[in-house]
């Protein structure tokens, strides 16, 4: 009954099934010669009554879209998303992610006070950066970890490109010490060693 009523009110009216090529029962839709899976409509037919309660309905096309390769000037690769290709896609989403890790670590040397992101780097406090290497532990999947497990502090911390490298090949930075060798750490073999990396840059 309720079935009944739904019809009339949506001003349906389904006829009975008709007969298409070779006697086959086909789609009650006149020019349609699929094979009726409910209600005498074929599947394609059957879903348009179901949802806009006209056998013939189209939905109208979207709009085309602007773009069909990436923004970025002088790239002509395919878009994927944003108007990007998968390459300035990637890189958007990588420079994201670096600066929330550079956030986390304060953003600023801790060293030098560099703030600047082109020059921070994250530093291995206890000098195990060569173990975490060998588990697969660097570039990004370093941030990823570092991400997942909190940001910690007790072994990383951020430090500017000049002061991480320094430290890594010097054992010290020259940021702490004063332009008077004497100060400098007996780190390298003898003093012509020490003048030769200091020279004139750190006097005065």
């Amino acid at each position: 009954m309720h079935y009944k009523q739904w019809q009339r009110e949506r001003g349906i009216k389904i006829k009975k099934a008709r007969r298409g090529k070779a006697g086959r029962i086909a789609c009650q839709v006149v020019g349609c010669h699929k094979q009726p899976v409910a209600k005498g409509l074929c599947p394609m037919h059957y879903r348009r009554w179901n949802l806009y309660g006209d056998v013939n309905f189209e939905r109208p096309f979207k709009k085309p879209r602007d773009h069909y390769v990436c923004t970025i000037e002088g790239c002509k690769r395919e878009h994927t998303a944003k108007g990007l290709c998968s390459f300035h896609l990637a890189k958007v989403y990588a420079k994201q992610e670096r600066e929330t890790l550079l956030s986390a670590y304060g953003h600023t040397c801790e060293c030098c006070g560099e703030n600047r992101s082109e020059f921070l780097a994250i530093d291995h406090k206890v000098k195990s950066g060569h173990k975490d290497r060998k588990i697969g532990l660097y570039s990004r999947k370093l941030h990823q970890w570092l991400k997942k497990n909190g940001y910690p502090k007790d072994r990383f911390r951020l430090l500017c490109h000049n002061c991480n490298q320094s430290i890594g090949h010097y054992g010290y930075c020259p940021h702490k010490f004063n332009s008077n060798i004497e100060n400098v750490p007996n780190y390298l073999e003898n003093e012509d060693q020490v003048n030769n990396i200091i020279g004139n840059s750190y006097d005065g």
